[in-house]
């Protein structure tokens, strides 16, 4: 029965049936209940950013296990960096990891975000979005609402996908 049941997310009039799940064994991520609430209070103070959805997960987050949303941000929205945040929807707010880079020469930051939105059935904590929600709720050339919370770390360019995993799973844990 528990993994019959179903949430339905909406996001800014969209919405999508998302499964209850449990990290996986090969990728076990997962945000515990607490954290994740940590992070959406502090959010409510923090500034959004509007950006705009334009693809999916690279192949990078792709090799290291997890799914993402790519999203197109104002210049300078913030200094390059990998953050802890939050995606907004109209049921409220979605804690997420986001690494923002701005290339040189470039009028826009990029952003690759990482959201938590799949809890267990039991409530205890939030695994990733699946690709399938994350295409259903913020569909490419939409308008999406980002907030940084806190900066984790500085970019780290041409690391391999096993560092990135590792890295999103640390983060995960503090």
């Amino acid at each position: 029965f528990g993994s019959s049941l179903r949430l339905c997310f909406s996001v800014m009039g969209r919405t999508t049936d998302v499964q209850f799940g449990r990290p996986s064994l090969i990728f076990p991520m997962a945000m515990d209940a607490p954290t994740a609430q940590h992070y959406v209070t502090r959010a409510v103070q923090a500034e959004a950013m509007q950006g705009t959805a334009f693809n999916y997960t690279c192949r990078k987050t792709f090799e290291s296990g997890a799914t993402s949303l790519r999203v197109l941000l104002p210049a300078a929205a913030q200094p390059d960096g990998v953050y802890v945040g939050t995606i907004a929807g109209t049921a409220g707010e979605l804690p997420c990891f986001m690494c923002l880079k701005q290339p040189p020469e470039v009028t826009q930051t990029a952003a690759e975000v990482v959201v938590f939105g799949r809890p267990k059935s039991n409530f205890s904590s939030l695994t990733l979005l699946p690709e399938r929600n994350l295409l259903e709720l913020f569909p490419v050339g939409k308008s999406v609402s980002v907030k940084v919370v806190e900066l984790m770390q500085e970019i780290q360019a041409d690391c391999p996908p096993q560092w990135l995993r590792d890295l999103l799973l640390n983060f995960a844990d503090s």
